[in-house]
């Protein structure tokens, strides 16, 4: 087997102006930014892979794995913009209604990048099975070694100037608010592998089955070596219901990668340890018939002890870890599917979960200063004299990942009278997730987004089926198994989502969240050809 990939990706992008408008129904903000300056960004991936299978009998057999990865990345941008903040009139009775009627706050700011990511990453291994006892007993195994050589470059500052001073203001030089520079290059190399047995616990039938196995991993930069032990019963009842039982449990590591190991400011902190989880899980697969239809329903329920997390904030959409071990936490949820052919001849499904994952970091507090009226000291009040304070314990917080509801449905249909034309409908429902401002403070991410709201609609028209009854497939088309064409459109309602916060100070010091948003309404085409 042969597998080759090559990818090169370029943006530039050019900003011209924003203007966002947020807030409650008492108090409305807007943001209007005028901008210089460009982005051009690259990415390139090339990857190859080769396995060599060799089958000694029916029941013995190792697969051989080789791959080699290479990829760069550069950032480079030096953006100005010059913003205006102010609060907007949201009284129907005023004549400026819509307006601007108070200026909170205005400057020019400047980002400034150039960063780059170069790596080559090797590594080969091998699987193998064997099965005993008339197929009753099923042994796999395999290891592998794997060489990373990662070369990353930082250059990043950023510059404000607010009412006319440089911030921060010393009265002598122009400062730059914040500075990220640093230079890495890191070699290592890590082995995984596994082993697993599976036994049917009840003859031919296959009503009840065991697997018990356990993997291992270790990494030359950590040094840590990590043994992660496995198991899942599953019974399928001897009834007229086509369902089957399952249950599973172990213990899950993920070793870091070098991202996780740089922290914000670029150095590497080279014994972060592997994020691990207990976990335990129960869920069932029934497989029914409503008249000549198919369907299958799945349900599962779970619970994951999360210990040495490395938590991360989003500053816009890039990620940056801790690189730290500082926290432990839970993640538990419930997962629901029903999948078949709501249509005869056509796949649809519909989906419901929930989830719940927080976390707990360690030595984590912060202070509150109150007056002598007991109101919490902010900009917003009046008595800023202090008399008192507390130290708050923030305890266990939402993860950036705790969605509590999300629904999935996709719908195909055939359009009356003419079953070469397909017709698709997505929907997808999900609720807030939590935010907040990237100074490195975690318990200050307890804000929520809006929820996320998104249609798509496509048709598909089938220009060559060889599997249709009565197919013929004359002169061009003749060498061709399927031919059809996608016409496509995402986000149909042009819902505006958010997918990040751009957080913006005002003449008291005090931060406001402006949204960002994913991209409106897009079209696609798509041919697809199989032959």
């Amino acid at each position: 087997e042969l597998l080759v990939n090559h990818a090169t990706n370029k943006y530039n992008f050019a900003p011209q102006e924003q203007s966002t408008t947020t807030g409650a129904v008492n108090q409305v903000i807007r943001l209007s930014v005028f901008f210089e300056g460009t982005q051009n960004d690259f990415f390139q991936n090339t990857f190859g892979g080769i396995a060599i299978k060799n089958k000694f009998s029916e029941r013995f057999g190792i697969k051989w794995l080789g791959s080699l990865w290479k990829l760069r990345e550069e950032e480079k941008y030096n953006i100005t913009g010059a913003y205006s903040l102010g609060e907007v009139e949201s009284d129907f009775s005023k004549d400026n209604f819509g307006q601007v009627k108070n200026l909170l706050g205005y400057g020019v700011f400047q980002d400034w990048g150039r960063n780059t990511l170069e790596g080559l990453i090797g590594n080969g291994g091998f699987k193998g099975y064997n099965f005993f006892g008339e197929g009753k007993q099923l042994l796999e195994w395999g290891a592998n070694f794997q060489y990373e050589n990662i070369n990353d470059g930082l250059s990043e500052w950023q510059r404000l100037d607010s009412a006319g001073y440089s911030i921060p203001y010393n009265g002598n030089t122009v400062t730059i608010s914040s500075r990220l520079f640093s230079v890495n290059d890191l070699r290592s190399w890590r082995t995984n592998g596994y082993i697993q047995d599976t036994w049917n616990l009840s003859g031919d039938s296959n009503r009840i089955s065991l697997t018990i196995g356990v993997r291992y991993n270790y990494w030359s930069i950590n040094k840590e070596f990590n043994v992660s032990p496995r198991l899942q019963f599953s019974y399928k009842p001897n009834t007229k219901h086509d369902v089957v039982f399952r249950i599973a449990t172990g213990w899950y590591t993920q070793p870091p990668f070098y991202r996780e190991i740089r922290d914000f400011d670029g150095n590497l902190n080279k014994s972060v340890k592997s994020q691990k989880a207990f976990h335990f899980i129960a869920g069932s697969d029934l497989n029914f018939s409503a008249g000549e239809n198919r369907f299958k329903f799945t349900s599962e329920v779970y619970y994951k002890f999360l210990k040495d997390i490395n938590p991360y904030e989003l500053q816009d959409v890039r990620i940056r870890y801790f690189a730290d071990n500082i926290a432990k936490g839970y993640a538990a949820g419930v997962d629901l599917r029903l999948f078949g052919e709501f249509v005869k001849g056509t796949d649809s499904w519909v989906s419901l979960s929930y989830l719940q994952t927080k976390e707990n970091l360690k030595n984590d507090f912060y202070k509150e200063y109150y007056n002598a009226e007991g109101q919490i000291v902010t900009p917003y009040i009046e008595n800023q004299n202090i008399t008192d304070s507390a130290t708050i314990y923030p305890g266990s917080i939402p993860r950036q990942t705790d969605q509590r509801f999300s629904m999935s449905l996709f719908f195909q249909d055939y359009v009356p009278k003419a079953k070469f034309l397909k017709m698709s409908l997505g929907l997808t429902l999900g609720t807030a997730l939590p935010f907040g401002p990237p100074d490195r403070n975690r318990y200050r991410d307890v804000f929520r987004a809006p929820p996320y709201r998104r249609v798509d609609i496509g048709f598909s028209a089938i220009i060559v089926d060889s599997e249709r009854e009565n197919a013929k497939k004359k002169g061009f088309f003749f060498f061709f198994d399927k031919i059809f064409l996608t016409f496509e459109v995402w986000n149909l309602l042009g819902v505006q989502n958010t997918v990040s916060y751009k957080w913006i100070k005002d003449f008291q010091n005090i931060l406001w969240p402006l949204p960002n948003y994913l991209t409106n309404r897009r079209f696609n085409l798509k041919l697809n050809v199989k032959f």
